[in-house]
């Protein structure tokens, strides 16, 4: 496709009027389609003949014809005022009936389970054909920086405090509980001083300065409790819990659906543990983004369903 030479001389303006007059072939209904002046659209032909040193269009009584190099450039210009009005006017559509796009999620395992659940069959129900990958943490997993550098496209988590490029939105609350075997010695209550002296266990920790809620109270109240047991996974925790006298101070969501499956205790702690608030992030990068802005969307109502 020939290219306009010395485009960059010439005023997206000037290209639109050159646009009108090879369309219409007429200075005159050029004029009126802009809703300018004849003269102005005159002076605007000359200025343009003159940065392209071709006359473009010549005389033919009532109509004008086209030059061979404005023939040529016709669809190019086209093309270009198509793509500045785009830009201008942000048209960027995104249809999820049809998109095969890949949305990269990173999160904790200790969100609560019915927010895949949901937002799983909420995708898949309308958006047949788009890509899904879950990221998990890792120790050396950086939220913030994964989302700068568009390794994922949203993180779902909880954080105290968050950078000032980061955006968020709130999906639900959850409490903390401790979790424990039926016929654990303290299944029936635990005082404060029970919990500090009995046998924890305790997720690794995940992501790049990240302490829980649990250790960020008792270190702020100048308590320890007896951490003698670690696991990388949240779902794989409760497991440990079956044939040992170890506690897992975990949210409720996670607590409640473990208890079912696996004849567990889920027990009030003694120590005012505050709320922990799940939020998403994305970058600024994405933020204007339709079908981020969508997968947003859907990840608000898939965790709307419970709140603790």
């Amino acid at each position: 496709m020939p290219a306009i030479k010395d485009i960059h001389l010439m005023e997206t303006k000037l290209l639109r009027i050159l646009d009108t007059i090879l369309t219409e072939k007429n200075i005159t209904k050029a004029a009126r389609s802009l809703r300018i002046s004849q003269p102005a659209t005159s002076a605007a032909l000359r200025k343009i003949r003159d940065t392209l040193g071709d006359p473009l269009v010549i005389s033919d009584g009532k109509t004008l014809i086209l030059t061979e190099r404005a023939a040529n450039i016709h669809i190019t210009l086209k093309k270009i005022l198509s793509d500045i009005e785009s830009i201008v006017s942000n048209k960027s559509v995104f249809d999820p009936s049809v998109s095969d796009e890949l949305f990269k999620i990173a999160s904790p395992d200790n969100v609560a389970h019915y927010v895949f659940s949901n937002l799983y069959g909420n995708l898949y129900s309308k958006s047949p054909n788009l890509k899904i990958e879950i990221n998990s943490f890792t120790q050396n997993f950086d939220p913030f920086t994964s989302l700068k550098d568009g390794v994922v496209d949203v993180v779902i988590g909880n954080w105290g405090e968050l950078p000032d490029n980061v955006h968020y939105s709130h999906l639900y609350d959850d409490k903390m509980v401790c979790l424990m075997r039926k016929n654990h010695p303290y299944a029936n209550g635990i005082t404060k001083k029970q919990y500090l002296e009995a046998q924890h266990i305790a997720p690794t920790q995940y992501s790049v300065g990240k302490r829980g809620v649990v250790d960020i109270y008792l270190s702020r109240h100048r308590l320890k409790r007896n951490v003698v047991a670690t696991m990388p996974f949240f779902n794989l925790t409760p497991y440990a819990l079956i044939n040992t006298d170890l506690i897992f101070t975990v949210n409720q969501s996670l607590a409640d659906f473990f208890s079912e499956k696996l004849d567990l205790a889920v027990v009030e702690p003694p120590l005012p543990f505050p709320k922990v608030s799940y939020t998403q992030l994305w970058h600024e990068r994405t933020h204007y983004s339709p079908a981020n802005i969508w997968l947003r969307k859907q990840i608000s109502i898939a965790a709307q369903t419970q709140v603790f």
